[in-house]
């Protein structure tokens, strides 16, 4: 019979074994063993925890090193290559006609697996999207524009009630109510009425940010989510103070959801609703919609639509939110180009309290270009992101005339900041050069740069929430350039600690963030 002493020497042989085993094959025998990277990502994923989770969101940084030091196309754990070469960015994120899957090891880090953002295979993902993609569409956000003027009203009172305070305002927080308002009240008729308050407290930030942070963890090990999950919401509220609040706001999505649910059926909903231009149904909620969709009745629970919702406010505030305001520090930084995209608007804009229609602002190149080129500097999401194709792809790499064959399955991935510091196709790529996307007129737009900017990602997967973002930017962008940004002044902000990219907490990350990007505002006399 075996002692406890033996059993436990057996079972540690036994573990390293394993690990020798494993080891071995990484390093000679698996299909990427012949590509460049350093020993110990090969080997283990705990090489990328060790940037990301032990030193704090710095694996793209690193990433950014090793291409240095190996080149264009590198092995960045035991399963995934990532390439730097921009000019591949459309092989990797193409369209539906070539399949691909997401890597299940990226997407664990997120949860919300039952959601069109956590679908794994591309036929799931087609299957989710189809039911979003109307309520999403050009034409849809478009109707938009009388909800987003309302909501940038109130944030032009709250920003009227800091002037002459003395008090700096921290943008990032003010434009993190706004977006996150017209999102709820858009796509649930649920508005969390942040710009109440003229502090711009609460908002979603610190618990968006907290839930990021536990990401990196996540990913290793994916059990932490479920065990996360589970706790009953005053633990969670004990073990991340600034929780409570998207806690609060998930609850009472579930219970709109299930309202919904009991009220009627799909037949009587549908008949009560008024129709667009196809004689479709229009829905007056996300909700609504994807209750009237074709989706299988499996795909219509609570937990799955109160996904669908964490991941449209996750997604669809805080990026646009660091756009708003990496726009709002460059324009105050160089008056230069305010004044320029100052004068563009008045040809357009008589009246600054009643915008012309988005369609309108759309056309004004200037304004195109200094959007572009915020979202540019603003990235989107920081961290890499992975497609799976489902046929063998080739990489040729110029500089050595090697061609890499990478195999079927093999999760590939880019980074948004990478591509947009790429010197070759964005010269001197951290100035804030809006002139860089318009042709030497300045009139005309230079539509070759358009297929590098990875903000909203690229291909079939592409952010459904593109054409919101878009509409909030053109809509905001030119009634603060001409209600407010002549009485606004940056308040202890840089450009180096409070802007520039750092490092990421899945969004980029500012050296200082937690600073914010501040601005005193004078009052109109």
């Amino acid at each position: 019979m075996f002692s406890i002493t033996t059993s436990l020497v057996v079972a540690f042989a036994l573990a390293v074994t394993y690990k020798l085993i494993i080891t071995v094959y990484r390093l000679c025998l698996h299909p990427l063993a012949a590509y460049p990277g350093p020993l110990l990502a090969k080997v283990t994923y705990k090489y990328e925890f060790y940037y990301d989770g032990i030193i704090g969101g710095q694996y793209v940084n690193r990433i950014a090193e090793l291409h240095e030091q190996y080149g264009p196309i590198i092995r960045i754990n035991p399963d995934e290559l990532h390439i730097s070469d921009s000019s591949f960015i459309d092989t990797i994120y193409s369209g539906p006609s070539a399949k691909s899957d997401k890597f299940a090891y990226q997407t664990a880090q997120f949860g919300n697996d039952l959601s069109v953002f956590g679908a794994i295979s591309h036929e799931r993902h087609r299957l989710l999207r189809g039911s979003l993609n109307r309520f999403f569409s050009r034409p849809s956000v478009a109707k938009l524009q009388p909800l987003i003027a309302k909501s940038i009203n109130q944030l032009c009172t709250q920003f009227e009630a800091n002037a002459d305070t003395g008090k700096p305002v921290d943008v990032c927080k003010a434009y993190s109510c706004f977006t996150t308002d017209v999102v709820c009240e858009w796509a649930f008729a649920n508005s969390m009425n942040l710009l109440q308050n003229p502090t711009f407290e609460p908002n979603l930030q610190p618990a968006l940010r907290a839930g990021l942070g536990a990401a990196a963890a996540i990913k290793q090990w994916p059990v932490l989510y479920t065990i996360l999950d589970s706790l009953p919401d005053y633990i969670v509220g004990l073990l991340m103070p600034d929780m409570p609040i998207w806690l609060n706001f998930q609850r009472s999505m579930k219970t709109e959801i299930q309202q919904i649910i009991d009220q009627e059926s799909v037949h009587e909903r549908k008949a009560s609703y008024g129709v667009d231009e196809n004689g479709l149904p229009i829905a007056p909620t996300l909700f609504h919609e994807l209750l009237i969709s074709d989706l299988p009745a499996q795909e219509k629970g609570v937990k799955r639509m109160a996904q669908e919702a964490n991941v449209v406010i996750s997604a669809g505030s805080e990026t646009t939110a660091w756009t708003l305001s990496v726009l709002t520090f460059y324009l105050l930084d160089d008056r230069t180009c305010l004044a320029k995209l100052q004068k563009e608007l008045k040809t357009l804009v008589h009246d600054p309290m009643t915008l012309p229609s988005l369609a309108a602002l759309e056309q004004l190149p200037y304004l195109y270009a200094v959007i572009q080129e915020g979202l540019r500097l603003s990235y989107g999401v920081g961290t890499r992101v992975a497609r799976c194709a489902r046929q063998p792809i080739v990489y040729k790499d110029a500089g050595s005339g090697k061609d890499w064959e990478i195999p079927t399955g093999t999760p590939v991935s880019m980074t948004s900041v990478l591509i947009h510091h790429d010197e070759s196709i964005f010269p001197d790529a951290r100035a804030f050069h809006p002139e860089r996307w318009l042709d030497g007129t300045e009139r005309s737009r230079v539509k070759k740069l358009d297929q590098y900017l990875f903000s909203f990602s690229r291909g079939s997967r592409q952010c459904v929430g593109m054409h919101v973002a878009y509409a909030e930017l053109y809509l905001l962008l030119p009634a603060l350039a001409l209600r407010l940004f002549d009485r606004m002044e940056l308040f202890e902000t840089t450009k180096e600690q409070h802007v520039q990219w750092h490092h990421e907490n899945v969004t980029p990350v500012p050296e200082k963030q937690d600073e914010g990007i501040r601005v005193r505002i004078r009052r109109a006399h």
